[in-house]
């Protein structure tokens, strides 16, 4: 600081060292952008565990849906498969007339149960004789209607709900239970509806989105459908048996923007905002911290100018600590330091009377002895 030098234009020097010199804002550039970066990486670690938190949880919301319109379904199914098991009980003039053959009584009979299945389009008690098909009756009762009527006979189990002749126009649903007589099946009771009443369970399962097919079997015929067919792909979200049914409920989910997704992204912006305000800090804690050093180096010039001139001060014109240490242990030089009269002129032509200062001219500079008296430097006595 204190040697010989030509002036130079302190406003343009100043800019240029800024230009090409290290700034604390330079400084600041990489802590900030390294704060940052960890802050987004360990958002994007922590978003993949929660994406794939939210991934599970989606696919066990899916197959619960799915497991509900099935379970929805099926109930309903076995509410009309009690009901119609309700009305197959023998009384004696039932078991009578199946003992004996007799179609017109059992027509009767079958005519009688129209007030409890009004929407049935066939109702017919099957003798366990009876087996060959009937096409004179509509819809026409075929091999796959009698293998339902040999399922109840057996008596192991009930027979499932199923579609026949899906496709044609005699495509109906036949449910199918054992008619019991005195403890032992004597014959079966089998009611025939219209595939429109399968429509009918489908809207009730009030699908909001996603797409849903019935399939009889594995990989039978598709019975019905309800949702967007535009969802559909090779393999189902989840595939659920429907009780009381030979059928299969195929679930498609929605692939699109919904709740869950949008909570995923509001978890990874969270991460993005939160950096962002970070960097903010971080950037004005710069701005602030630039500001008070420069303070800070206006006040110790002011003070080493000052001093050279003999002014004596109370206190520091600085407030940091560290800064005032400085110029405690200067000052004992500083008082040494007399610098010619021309000086303060020449400092007060700078930018407030420190940029220049910086580059002034000291070649005239003279340092006076102390009367202190200075301690010897080294070892003085040889004797």
């Amino acid at each position: 600081m204190f040697g010989t030098g030509k002036k130079q234009d302190g406003g343009e020097t100043a800019a240029k060292d800024s230009e090409r010199g290290l700034t604390l804002m330079k400084l600041s550039l990489p802590p900030i952008i390294l704060v940052v970066l960890v802050v987004l990486v360990c958002g994007y670690v922590a978003y993949l565990q929660y994406a794939g938190l939210v991934k599970k949880a989606q696919q066990v919301q899916h197959v619960a849906d799915a497991e509900k319109m099935a379970a929805l379904l099926g109930g309903r199914l076995i509410a009309l498969g009690d009901q119609v098991a309700m009305q197959a009980k023998a009384d004696r003039a039932l078991a009578v007339a199946v003992g004996a053959a007799d179609r017109e009584a059992l027509r009767l009979f079958e005519k009688s149960l129209e007030t409890y299945f009004p929407e049935a389009e066939r109702i017919r008690v099957v003798l366990p004789t009876d087996t060959d098909p009937d096409m004179s009756v509509r819809p026409p009762i075929g091999y796959a209607c009698l293998d339902l009527a040999r399922q109840a006979e057996a008596g192991t189990e009930r027979p499932p709900l199923e579609m026949h002749l899906h496709g044609s126009e005699f495509a109906h649903l036949d449910l199918v239970r054992p008619v019991m007589g005195e403890g032992a099946v004597i014959a079966s009771l089998m009611v025939s509806f219209s595939p429109s009443k399968m429509k009918v369970w489908l809207k009730e399962l009030a699908l909001e989105s996603g797409y849903v097919e019935l399939q009889q079997g594995w990989d039978g015929p598709v019975l019905g459908i309800i949702g967007s067919a535009g969802l559909k792909s090779e393999t189902p979200t989840h595939r659920a048996m429907i009780s009381g049914s030979s059928w299969q409920l195929s679930y498609w989910a929605t692939d699109g923007i919904g709740m869950t997704e949008a909570k995923k992204l509001g978890f990874l912006a969270t991460f993005g905002v939160a950096a962002l305000v970070i960097a903010a800090i971080m950037f004005f804690y710069a701005l602030f911290a630039s500001s008070t050093i420069k303070r800070e180096l206006r006040g110790m010039a002011e003070f080493m100018l000052e001093s050279s001139r003999g002014k004596r001060f109370h206190s520091y014109p600085v407030k940091m600590v560290e800064v005032e240490q400085a110029l405690v242990m200067m000052e004992p030089v500083l008082r040494q330091v007399k610098p010619d009269e021309d000086i303060k002129g020449k400092a007060e032509q700078g930018d407030e009377g420190v940029t220049d200062m910086m580059f002034m001219d000291f070649g005239e500079i003279t340092v006076e002895e102390s009367e202190a008296e200075i301690p010897p430097q080294g070892d003085t006595d040889k004797s």
